[in-house]
């Protein structure tokens, strides 16, 4: 029954025009990827690895695409009368809710796997392929802060790129999480999905504004992998954000299963 309600939550989340958001953000990135290496890719100092690692995933495309585009793709109104036909399916709500948030995370992880893919695939199809780091990233750790340094000159690319998204997946499983909750707090799906990009956004704003302390604190910014990285000496630990990001998904769930629990459908 749990696998078969599953099924049916990830159809929910990843079926129809639902895949439509899930190309932009693709796309999005990946043409971001070359963008932002710049013109030094024209002249042999980058490689395939560059989109991905240092171009593809910002802390604007998080906030300006990747969060709005995955938020709207993955919306599903729980307060509709055949979410009830669902639960009764399930035969209890802590199955209907639980499936539901093992499918956000399904999906994240598979944005998270569609983004590096075509990030990395148009970063291909322009760039040499190589093991290691390219003369362009060898450049960036010059200038770049030491634990940057220590960190990539130990990491190979593809452990870096696989922990970027990770990371990015992490995120955005969070953020769907607390918008499935607030849905059904607010019993209203669009308003619950524009409060959590509000928050996505106005950390982006604050801390692009000089508002460095809220950077721990927001589910936004930190889930870019090179942000703790941000200046020499700088930024938050890494496993700080892992943390942070299971445990708010957890606290999201759990009060999201609270508020299922007490829920009237209309029928």
């Amino acid at each position: 029954m749990i696998r078969g309600g599953f099924g049916t939550s990830l159809r929910l989340v990843l079926g129809g025009w639902r895949w439509f958001p899930l190309l932009a953000v693709v796309a999005g990135n990946a043409a971001a990827g070359l963008i932002n290496v710049g013109p030094l890719r024209l002249h042999g100092g980058a490689n395939a690895w560059d989109p991905l690692v240092f171009g593809g995933i910002t802390v604007q495309t998080f906030a300006l695409l990747t969060a709005p585009a995955f938020l709207i793709g993955t919306s599903r109104d729980m307060n509709r009368s055949w979410e009830h036909l669902l639960c009764l399916r399930l035969r209890n709500r802590r199955s209907w809710w639980g499936t539901d948030i093992l499918g956000l995370g399904a999906a994240a992880g598979l944005y998270g796997l569609a983004i590096g893919a075509g990030t990395f695939g148009l970063g291909l199809a322009e760039l040499p392929f190589a093991f290691t780091w390219s003369a362009l990233a060898q450049s960036r750790l010059a200038v770049g802060s030491t634990r940057l340094l220590v960190t990539l000159h130990s990491t190979p690319p593809w452990t870096v790129s696989l922990e970027m998204l990770g990371l990015l997946a992490l995120g955005l499983w969070l953020l769907a999480v607390l918008a499935r909750a607030a849905t059904l707090l607010m019993k209203s799906q669009w308003s619950a999905l524009a409060l959590i990009w509000v928050v996505v956004l106005g950390q982006y704003v604050l801390v692009q504004m000089g508002l460095a302390s809220i950077f721990p604190w927001g589910p936004g910014d930190q889930f870019v992998y090179l942000t703790h990285f941000a200046t020499d000496g700088g930024g938050i630990p890494f496993s700080w954000t892992v943390e942070y990001g299971l445990a708010l998904t957890l606290v999201g769930a759990v009060v999201g299963m609270a508020i299922a629990q007490r829920r009237e459908w209309p029928i």
